[in-house]
């Protein structure tokens, strides 16, 4: 869930309240990181949430407070430490394909790039590991099958929207994911209350690549949900 901290239109305690209506027993709020396009949320407006995503939590239902932090041209991710640390869940994703120096980065550097961000100990989720959008960015070019390989390495799971001009990941590379043993996030990836309809698409692709329900982070409980994420850089 996106929040209007960052990209998203909506209150916390709005998109809280819609998800829980909907019968969810828990959901993330995970607004982008400072440097994200069009907007970020800086650290003091994450540090600021804390407390509402606090309150909008009951014995029924859960909010993870989470930042999907952009994964920078050198690997670095965008986030202090101490944001970092305290979020429940961080979420890796490249938003453009410039190399450090400001030109095009190519495949090599691509790679390097999300390797990097992979095996970060705080990094739990790796976003559209192919980026771009359908009808409009290309997917970036980069070894996919050894990132696959590094999340399967390093515990970090795969994500994707529920956005529909971002389904970019093809069979071979579901397949593959799913030989490795990944775990994998569908994702409403929500900038608004009905956005959290989306997760129902997110999940009928994972349906639609034979996904089993004990590799789909959302099938968890939030109990089972938080061991995932506590043993993120101890396995």
């Amino acid at each position: 869930l996106h929040t209007d901290a960052a990209a998203g239109t909506a209150s916390v305690a709005t998109m809280a309240e819609r998800a829980r209506a909907d019968g969810y027993a828990w959901a993330i709020v995970a607004d982008r990181s400072p440097s994200a396009f069009p907007r970020g949320a800086s650290a003091d407006a994450f540090r600021a949430k804390t407390k509402e995503i606090g309150a909008g939590s009951d014995p029924e239902f859960e909010l993870f407070q989470g930042i999907v932090v952009d994964v920078l041209p050198d690997g670095r991710l965008d986030a202090d430490d101490d944001t970092l640390q305290r979020a429940d869940v961080v979420i890796g994703q490249v938003n453009d394909g410039f190399a450090p120096d400001g030109g095009p980065q190519d495949a090599a550097g691509m790679t390097a790039r999300l390797l990097a961000a992979v095996r970060h100990p705080r990094l739990h989720l790796l976003d559209l590991p192919s980026g771009g959008c359908r009808g409009g960015a290309p997917a970036w070019d980069a070894d996919l099958d050894g990132v696959l390989e590094a999340c399967a390495e390093h515990g970090t799971a795969i994500a994707w929207s529920g956005l529909p001009h971002r389904q970019l990941l093809t069979e071979a590379e579901h397949a593959r994911a799913q030989a490795l043993g990944l775990w994998a996030f569908p994702a409403a990836d929500a900038h608004d209350e009905d956005g959290v309809d989306q997760a129902l698409l997110a999940v009928a692709v994972a349906r639609r690549h034979g996904w089993p329900a004990d590799r789909i982070l959302t099938s968890l409980d939030a109990e089972a949900f938080k061991a995932f994420l506590d043993r993120k850089g101890r396995d």
